[in-house]
């Protein structure tokens, strides 16, 4: 072929490549246009939801918590109001006519610490679209400069439709003026505040808040330390520190406490009687060496214990339960594997209403043959009404072991098992039990087929599936 029949072929494709490229380009601008008028004409099957369907659906984006308010142009973690808010014009509607999206939130307002106007505004806003819904708020503020008066301003403007409160602040709680401020529906209250509060003048607060019945005490705060004029035998929920037994002779409804006890040098450490506690937490601190409460309490209304204290206290616990007699139906304990035969004592003292049983700290096989032998199988023996049993352990399993106990218990009214460990379990070990000879995971899956809910693995994933 010619140079001059190849230059005017090169010409041809030339002239036909711009024709397909108009071409392209008119299909691309029609298509344009047509996206263009669909945006405008179009109705989305989630935009024509009844309202009230898609103001449940933004309730249960809402339900995992109190929303962390941010400065403006931090966008993670924004709030799920402000999400739903902002994708077209009649969800904004929707999200603002909702008050239950707007009732909670947590702000640390040292983010706000260039900008105390913009967090002021922000939080305002905010709360005014949940009226006349009860607020729940979290607040933060470390630092007693600025952001400090933002939290007094915020708690006083609204404290007439506060339901519940958290504090953190590093200053004295006195210095928010709250025995100055009225908060008719307040209920419950989270203080942790600087410990310079002197224990021998107790600080007035909330003298204005008649349903207040839940308190809750952080760092080195005890009740003496506070002054309410409220009652306080409307109280019935405490969590914080004690340092002496006054607080069940000034609480008589008091249902639920959560405690670490420090008793001062002072303190009576009489044995006091308690006639509607159900529910007791025992708590370890991390610091000062705490003392066992359990040896000054009869709680004869008592249905669920739980211990996580890493001292001894297997004798004070059975002779609390003797001495209590409670309706226990719930306990959860740290073991002491030297102990077991003490522990099983304890239990057996509560076995005609116990209906749970979570224990700690079973390291080894050997423990978990004594925790079969010497305790497990002698209580289940008596106690026909264990429907769950827990057992969490940091050391290897023996199949042998705990097949032997899953099979004495699965006859019984044992309906959930879980065995927690810190490290994947080894499912391939064989144990010959019930005159079948399988694997771990075989047995298992076995047991669960035949109803009996089972967890065996870590905390964070379970390796038995039916």
């Amino acid at each position: 072929m010619t140079v001059h029949h190849l230059r005017a072929r090169l010409a041809a494709l030339d002239t036909q490549i711009l024709q397909q490229r108009r071409a392209l380009d008119e299909l691309e601008q029609s298509r344009s246009d047509v996206e263009r008028e669909l945006f405008a004409t179009a109705t989305y099957d989630v935009l024509t939801l009844p309202v009230e369907i898609t103001t449940e659906i933004f309730l249960v984006c809402h339900a995992t918590g109190p929303s962390l308010l941010l400065p403006h142009g931090k966008h993670h973690g924004t709030p799920a109001p402000l999400v739903l808010s902002a994708v077209c014009r009649g969800w904004r509607t929707i999200a603002h006519a909702t008050p239950a999206l707007w009732d909670s939130f947590r702000v640390d307002f040292q983010k706000f610490t260039s900008n105390t106007e913009a967090a002021d505004i922000l939080i305002d806003s905010w709360l005014a679209r949940a009226q006349p819904h009860p607020l729940s708020l979290e607040l933060q503020c470390l630092e007693v400069q600025g952001s400090f008066a933002s939290v007094k301003a915020l708690t006083h403007r609204w404290s007439q439709q506060i339901r519940s409160l958290t504090l953190v602040i590093l200053a004295d709680v006195h210095e928010l003026g709250f025995d100055l401020a009225a908060f008719p529906i307040l209920e419950s209250v989270m203080l942790c505040c600087a410990t310079s509060i002197s224990p021998s003048i107790p600080v007035g607060v909330f003298q204005n808040a008649p349903l207040l019945h839940d308190i809750q005490l952080g760092w080195s705060l005890y009740p003496r330390q506070f002054q309410f004029d409220w009652e306080w035998k409307r109280l019935t929920k405490f969590s914080g520190k004690l340092d002496s037994m006054e607080l069940f002779a000034l609480a008589p409804a008091l249902v639920e406490l959560t405690c670490t006890f420090l008793p001062a040098l002072d303190a009576s450490l009489v044995v006091t009687q308690h006639l509607t506690l159900e529910s007791l937490t025992v708590a370890d601190d991390d610091g000062d060496e705490s003392l066992d409460v359990l040896q000054y309490l009869t709680l004869p209304a008592l249905r669920r214990l739980d211990i996580f204290d890493s001292k001894d206290n297997h004798d004070s616990l059975r002779l609390f339960l003797a001495r209590s007699s409670p309706p226990l139906i719930s306990i959860i304990v740290e073991m002491n594997e030297v102990c077991l035969d003490q522990w099983r004592k304890s239990l057996l003292i509560v076995a005609s209403t116990l209906e749970r049983v979570e224990l700690h700290g079973v390291h080894d096989s050997d423990a978990h043959q004594s925790l079969t032998d010497d305790f497990i199988r002698p209580l289940s023996d008596k106690c026909l009404t264990i429907q769950s049993l827990t057992l969490k352990s940091a050391g290897e399993c023996n199949a042998d072991i705990l097949m032997r106990l899953l099979y004495a218990l699965s006859n019984r009214a044992l309906k959930s098992f879980t065995f927690l460990w810190d490290l994947p379990p080894l499912l391939e070990q064989t144990a010959y039990e019930n005159e079948i000879l399988d694997t771990l995971s075989g047995h298992l899956c076995r047991l669960s087929r035949a109803g009996m809910d089972i967890y065996f693995g870590t905390e964070d994933k379970n390796y038995i599936t039916e």
